[in-house]
């Protein structure tokens, strides 16, 4: 990664984890947060079917279930998936 990637990464990365915290500080814009969220998932996903990425998506010691929980929901919702849907894809990887 670059240094001006890192940079950025780390940029984004604090403000998010700021404002998790309840910290002042740099805040990202809905509309930013959506986009970083949409293109995370997008890679997320792009890997796991190309079998290069074989781990969660997440720090699992650093995020609950339910922040892990709330965000999947609003996802699953804003997607138009139903528990059908979720079921299928859920059980794809044999888990």
């Amino acid at each position: 990664m670059s240094g001006a990637l890192a940079d950025g990464v780390t940029a984004v990365v604090a403000a998010c984890e700021n404002e998790a915290a309840g910290r002042e500080g740099a805040r990202l814009s809905e509309a930013d947060l959506v986009a970083v969220m949409t293109a995370a998932a997008r890679v997320y996903a792009r890997r796991l079917e190309a079998a290069e990425m074989l781990g969660p998506p997440i720090d699992v010691g650093s995020l609950s279930t339910t922040d892990a929980l709330n965000t999947a929901c609003e996802i699953i919702r804003a997607t138009n998936a139903n528990m059908f849907d979720v079921s299928m894809w859920f059980s794809r990887r044999g888990e």
